[in-house]
């Protein structure tokens, strides 16, 4: 007979067994807040407060310490689900148009007149006196000063925010989603202070619908498919450098991160994980 092991657990003298956390090891609730309507946004914490949308067309700061509401904000419609800071404003968009909001005094210090189309699901990107936002088939940037639209930019359908990589600004088009291979899907590498083309890369085999995430040293930008290609380009040149494809099923794609060499990627309620082995890959992450 082969032996058998046996686990030996070690019980304190209340009974509790070692190792087991006990209700009084539980973390306490600090604080609850209760809103008119249901949150929109993901939570965002600056300088010991909490900012989050409602339904209700406003912006809520909580402080983070006591849970106490300091301000409500009406931004003319629902608050679409990405919040963004920069030098001590929040931003943010809605049906009625993309805002900014100081976080001291709740003063609307941003505001545009043009209603977002197919808003909700996209971040503003603010950087040097511009703010940039995707929405639909539209890509536009504002003067942040005046409020001015300074160029937009359409497409059949863009993809998730863009971001900047040394001067460069990387987006998706996500081409026509319900057909594959959608032969517009493409990445482009913009100027941002006149939206021409720098670069762009022509992909048949998905439609590249997320927001791009960028590598460490931002010489890669990472994308994924509605239907599971995941591809990394580099930023200068656009040139793919590498991709990989998961079965999985649904088709709701989340944001994907780079970190310590592998890109997550939430796909439907599943997480993937694919270490890069390529040596070229690996030091560019």
């Amino acid at each position: 007979m082969g032996s058998q092991s046996q686990e030996t657990e070690k019980v304190d003298q209340s009974g509790t067994k070692e190792g087991t956390a006990t209700q009084t090891d539980l973390p306490a609730k600090e604080w609850t807040q209760s809103f008119p309507a249901p949150p929109t946004t993901q939570p965002l914490i600056r300088d010991g407060n909490v900012f989050v949308g409602c339904q209700d067309h406003n912006l809520y700061k909580i402080d983070l310490q006591t849970g106490q509401q300091e301000f409500a904000v009406d931004v003319g419609d629902e608050v679409g689900r990405g919040l963004t800071y920069a030098e001590g404003v929040i931003y943010g968009s809605s049906p009625a148009g993309v805002f900014g909001i100081d976080t001291e005094t709740g003063e609307i210090t941003f505001s545009t007149s043009e209603q977002i189309t197919g808003f909700g699901i996209n971040t503003p990107l603010v950087s040097q006196g511009r703010l940039y936002y995707s929405s639909g088939s539209r890509l536009t940037a504002f003067d942040i000063a005046s409020g001015d639209r300074i160029w937009d930019k359409r497409t059949a359908s863009w993809g998730g925010q863009p971001d900047l990589a040394d001067g460069t600004l990387i987006v998706s088009d996500a081409g026509d989603t319900d057909t594959i291979p959608s032969e517009k899907s493409r990445i482009y590498g913009l100027d941002p202070t006149d939206g021409s083309v720098q670069w762009k890369t022509d992909i048949t085999s998905d439609s590249l619908v997320s927001a791009v995430a960028l590598s460490s040293d931002r010489t890669l930008s990472v994308f994924v498919g509605r239907y599971g290609l995941t591809a990394a380009f580099d930023t200068a040149t656009g040139e793919e450098r590498w991709r990989a494809t998961v079965d999985r099923d649904g088709n709701v794609v989340g944001q994907p991160v780079v970190t310590q060499g592998l890109v997550i990627v939430p796909l439907g309620v599943m997480a993937f994980m694919r270490m890069m082995l390529h040596q070229a890959v690996v030091n560019g992450l």
